[in-house]
């Protein structure tokens, strides 16, 4: 896939190894009929939130998304988020910028942020969604940390983030426990244990993704033995 982004001159310390893409402001007024134009509506909002985002390459594949953002891309490359303001891609003037992953499982759509958004509020909420995402996978590899130390325990995905199920000695009944950072759209989530019946359900009140995986191990035991004292 090409992506035409401005790379450093050969010996030009610049600290990674593409530039910041800078622009002269478009000599054309946003209200004016040749601003209809949508891939030009696109490259103006993308290129002015880009200068306020030093992290950030700007990308155009060539496809209908036309110029959009990576997050992060020295770091991540192909891996990295992408923030697009889609009124290329979708023909509609008024399209809302949104960020997704590069599979398409995580998306985060703003309500009101359009081309014409103040582009240090896009930045900011793209810099905040990127902390979420972030958190997201953090949350997924603390269970799995987790998992590593609960005996018994396995791990599932369901689209909104890792979680464990844990067997009980209670007929028919099995635990299931995470940190649902993911599933509550909150880097702050607290891990939780319920019941697959649902009649049972306890949360930490303080157990976050970033807690040491044998205490969180150890709480879920204490949970269990309540569970299975109390249905027996």
């Amino acid at each position: 896939m090409t992506e035409n982004m401005n790379r450093q001159p050969q010996g030009i310390p610049s600290g990674g190894q593409f530039a910041g893409v800078k622009h002269q402001e478009p000599k054309v007024e946003l209200n004016s009929p040749a601003s209809r134009d949508h891939t030009l509506m696109t490259w103006i909002a993308a290129t002015r939130v880009q200068e306020r985002m030093p992290d950030t390459a700007a990308v155009d594949n060539g496809d209908d998304l036309g110029l959009h953002l990576r997050v992060d891309y020295d770091h991540f490359g192909e891996d990295s988020l992408r923030a697009v303001c889609p009124v290329s891609a979708t023909g509609d003037p008024d399209a809302k910028w949104y960020v997704e992953s590069p599979d398409g499982a995580f998306r985060r759509d703003h309500p009101d942020f359009g081309h014409d958004a103040d582009p240090g509020a896009v930045a900011a909420w793209i810099y905040e969604t990127k902390d979420r995402y972030d958190a997201g996978l953090n949350a997924d590899r603390a269970a799995l940390r987790v998992q590593d130390v609960l005996e018994g325990s396995e791990s599932h995905n369901d689209g909104d983030g890792i979680y464990l199920t844990v067997p009980t000695s209670v007929e028919d009944e099995i635990l299931a426990s995470g940190c649902p950072v993911a599933a509550n759209d909150d880097p702050n989530a607290t891990w939780y244990v319920e019941s697959t019946g649902g009649d049972f359900r306890e949360s930490h009140p303080t157990f976050t993704h970033g807690t040491d995986p044998e205490k969180v191990s150890a709480w879920i035991s204490e949970v269990k033995a309540r569970f299975e004292s109390s249905h027996h």
